[in-house]
């Protein structure tokens, strides 16, 4: 049963969140607890990752819940595709971590989310992710990285910085990849999420 396990992740994401808006500092341990502890559990990540399917098909909408419900989905995909990628456990674990706190930045948005108005807002959100990780030090300036870069694009069209190819960490590539394949899979008020066969096919689009 991997109900439990899902909603661990999801608390930890909402406590980090939580943390953020108050500008305190981040747990990265507890954070670190439960990506280690899917890691390490056979069967974990293949389960959870039906789950993330199916978490995606609700047409509610909250702006904080559907944040956490993205950031545990877009580090499940990730986690799998690690997996895949024949990584080590402790790094898909320091990169599970990446991906289930990517979207930390986002907290600093107001609730009207998607408005022309805060467009700008939210192409900074990076930026804001940043700052609140600062204060982990140099032991996860790795991290910090990582989460600055997840929206740059290899043809150099993304943001903050417009970054390209080679300059921009894999590990970032990897997530920004799943971050979109999570958002064209989650249900919005303004459309359907896509099944992940059409989600996979916009994206070689």
């Amino acid at each position: 049963d991997t109900e439990p396990i899902y909603k661990e992740m999801q608390q930890v994401v909402l406590n980090v969140l939580t943390v953020a808006q108050n500008n305190g500092q981040i747990p990265i341990e507890s954070v670190r607890d439960v990506v280690s502890g899917v890691v390490e559990q056979p069967g974990a990540v293949d389960a959870l990752y039906g789950q993330a399917i199916s978490s995606g098909t609700s047409s509610d909408w909250d702006v904080r819940s559907a944040v956490v419900t993205h950031s545990v989905n877009v580090a499940i995909y990730a986690l799998k595709m690690f997996e895949g990628l024949g990584y080590t456990p402790n790094r898909m674990v320091d990169l599970g971590i990446a991906a289930l706190i990517h979207d930390i930045g986002m907290v600093s948005l107001p609730d009207e989310l998607y408005t022309k108005e805060v467009l700008a807002a939210l192409r900074a959100h990076p930026l804001k992710g940043q700052e609140y990780l600062s204060g982990l030090g140099d032991k996860h300036a790795w991290l910090t990285e990582v989460i600055l870069q997840e929206h740059e694009r290899e043809d150099g069209s993304g943001y903050p910085k417009g970054l390209s190819g080679p300059q921009i960490r894999e590990e970032a590539k990897v997530i920004g990849l799943l971050d979109t394949y999570a958002g064209l899979v989650q249900s919005r008020p303004d459309r359907r999420g896509l099944t992940p066969f059409e989600a996979v096919k916009e994206i070689t689009q």
